[in-house]
C-alpha cells in the first residue's frame, strides 16, 4: 500500500524542485476508486481469506494492475514535457521498480 500511496502522491502533487512529481488534478474520488478496485480484486482473486499470507509481490502486482487501469489512463492529453519528466523520474526511482505495467502504460503516452 505504501508504494501505491507514494506513486499517487507523485501523480497528484507538483513540486517545482522535483520533476518526478506531476501535479495532475487527481481527485479524492479517483483515489477511493483505486482502493475499492484493489480490495474488490483481492476478493475476486480469493486473497481476502489469506490476507496475512500475502507476499509483497502479490499485493504489488494487484496494485500495479489497478494503477495501470484506473489512474494512468487519466494522464492522456496531459502536458507532454511534464509527463516525460515524470516518467523519467519514476523510472529512475528504484522504489517504483515493481510497477512495471503502470510504467509500460504510461510510456505509451510518451512515445
Amino acid at each position: 500500500e505504501r508504494d501505491m500511496q507514494e506513486f499517487i502522491r507523485h501523480i497528484r502533487y507538483a513540486r517545482p524542485e522535483d520533476n518526478s512529481f506531476l501535479g495532475l488534478g487527481l481527485g479524492t474520488a479517483q483515489i477511493v476508486d483505486v482502493y475499492e478496485t484493489l480490495y474488490l480484486s483481492m476478493f475476486t482473486w480469493g486473497y481476502v481469506k489469506e490476507m496475512d499470507k500475502l507476499e509483497k509481490g502479490q499485493v504489488l502486482e494487484m496494485v500495479d494492475m489497478v494503477l495501470a487501469n484506473r489512474i494512468i489512463p487519466q494522464m492522456d492529453g496531459f502536458d507532454h514535457m511534464k509527463l516525460s519528466n515524470f516518467y523519467a523520474g519514476i523510472c529512475a526511482d528504484k522504489s517504483f521498480d515493481g510497477l512495471k505495467k503502470s510504467k509500460r502504460e504510461l510510456g505509451k503516452y510518451i512515445y
